[in-house]
Parts: C-alpha cells; structure tokens; sequence
C-alpha cells in the first residue's frame, strides 16, 4: 500500500510539474519581447489563475490534500475562465487549460485522503 502511495504522489508530483512547465513555456512564447502587451486585463486574470495553481503545487509537495484542493479549484477556474473568455468552440480549449492542474490536483487529493487514513 505504502509503495503505491509513494508511486501515486510522484505521479502527481511529476504531472504537476509539466503542467507548471507547460504554462510557463505558454507565457513566455506568447509574450516574447512584448511584454507592453502582456499587462492587458486578459493576462492578468489568467496570471493570476495560473500563479494560484502553481501556488498550490508548491503547498501539495508539503501538504498534499490541501495542495491538492488548490490545484483542483485552480484547475477549474482555468477551464471556466476559457470557457466564457476563450475562442469558440470552448470544449477543447477548456480541456487543455484546466487538465494540466486539475488531474495532479485529483491525484494529490486522493494520496492526502490515503495517508490519512491510514494508522
């Protein structure tokens, strides 16, 4: 059980880093070398979105059931946020956006529940 455990939270961990990888490299080949355009309300709403979620990252490699709920609700505000501000149709886009922090966000949950179950 322990070594599954250990198997999932690196999972997460793993996961969860690709997807703060994956934001990172979408902020600096959008806005390279025009970053008088960046400081638009659009970026900053997703930056923010992006930063809680990287945020909550960081909080689950210590705690990982809160850390976890950070990442999820981050995750889906990402999604919404592209549902009723991105391109049309929004389906694929929502997806793209909010899965990267959503899915380590479920796995770290489930690891915290885990843990603390056990004696």
């Amino acid at each position: 059980m322990k070594n599954r455990n250990r198997t999932i939270r690196w999972l997460a961990r793993i996961l969860g880093l690709l997807g703060v990888a994956f934001y990172v490299r979408f902020f600096l080949l959008k806005y390279e070398g025009n970053w008088v355009d960046a400081i638009s309300g659009d970026f900053r709403s997703f930056a923010l979105l992006m930063l809680f979620g990287v945020a909550g990252y960081v909080f689950a490699w210590f705690r990982d059931k809160e850390g976890g709920l950070v990442m999820l609700f981050s995750g889906m505000l990402m999604g919404l946020y592209l549902f009723y501000a991105g391109p049309r149709p929004p389906s694929f886009f929502t997806l793209v956006y909010g899965l990267p922090f959503m899915v380590p966000g479920v796995l770290f949950y489930y690891i915290g529940q885990q843990t603390s179950k056990e004696p």
